[in-house]
């Protein structure tokens, strides 16, 4: 399955944040609203009292049974946002369903399906209360996104996101975007803006952009590339393989590493591999300067912290 997150909010988004506060805000006024009022079935919409007028919109082909109060069918996106509105078509007899503001968008490919053994009760529910107040949980929708990883597309803001446990691939905006991958082999490109990447756990690509960008790769073997600015390379604690840097430039990018590892430049353990430049950091661990000549590093290169 593919989950496509689409930041949209014009300031941008902490998306983590976001969820923390839903689940502390949200509390649904009414039973919220279906398309189809009549059978209760088509897309669902759910509104909040709250000062926020958080509201949030899944599109799909839903029914909700009222004998045992369970939510079936199929969810192709969830939006979240403020200011949601039912409007009755007079033509169609169904109900337009929008909200006002759009935040964010969830787009899961296939659609989720109960059929096909998928939580779309679990997901639906929990969002429109989970039976405490003030009702509204993103713990399901949140537990599955990290089963599936994302696919993040940020907005024209600041944009932040943890990432989850399996692979994911995030994509900035204009912003000066944060990006954690977290556990799995993660694709993070920063785009527009001074950008922090951090790969975390597995074999990580992480890609700054325009901008003066900060790129740690964390554990695993990583590929790191700043793009344009002056970047910054970070290398801290043990474990983190052998990373390659695939356009680092002398007199303009640093690297970064631990004072508590390294006295100074002379402490650096600095060889010819192949044409490139290679930083032994011990341990196994090492950083491999693609087309750099290692007589042409200095101390002016690197920052001890």
């Amino acid at each position: 399955m593919q989950t496509t997150v689409t930041l949209l909010a014009a300031t941008g988004i902490d998306l983590d944040a976001y969820f923390a506060n839903f689940d502390a805000n949200f509390s649904l006024s009414g039973f919220g609203a279906f398309s189809n009022m009549s059978t209760f079935s088509g897309d669902y919409m759910g509104t909040s009292g709250d000062a926020e007028a958080l509201a949030f919109l899944v599109d799909g082909d839903l029914g909700y049974q009222f004998s045992n109060h369970h939510v079936d069918g199929t969810i192709d996106t969830i939006s979240f946002g403020t200011d949601g509105d039912a409007v009755l078509n007079t033509e169609t007899g169904l109900f337009d369903l929008s909200l006002g503001s759009t935040d964010f968008t969830i787009d899961f490919t296939p659609d989720l399906a109960t059929a096909d053994g998928d939580d779309v009760h679990g997901l639906v529910y929990d969002l429109m209360s989970d039976g405490t107040a003030p009702e509204g949980n993103t713990s399901t929708l949140v537990s599955l996104l990290d089963l599936t990883g994302v696919d993040l597309v940020g907005s024209a803001g600041n944009d932040r996101f943890n990432g989850t446990s399996a692979d994911d691939h995030m994509t900035g905006g204009w912003g000066r975007d944060v990006f954690y991958g977290g556990q799995g082999a993660d694709v993070l490109v920063g785009n527009i803006g001074n950008d922090r990447l951090f790969g975390g756990a597995g074999d990580d690509k992480l890609y700054g952009g325009r901008g003066n960008d900060l790129l740690r790769g964390g554990a695993g073997d990583d590929i790191l590339a700043g793009g344009k600015g002056a970047d910054t390379f970070v290398f801290r604690g043990s474990d983190l393989g052998v990373d390659r840097i695939n356009d680092f430039t002398v007199g303009l990018d640093f690297i970064r590493l631990s004072a508590s590892d390294f006295s100074g430049f002379e402490d650096l353990s600095i060889s010819e591999q192949g044409g490139n430049a290679y930083i032994d950091l011990g341990d196994g661990d090492g950083i491999l300067l693609a087309g750099v000549d290692a007589d042409s590093l200095s101390a002016g290169d690197f920052q001890f912290v």
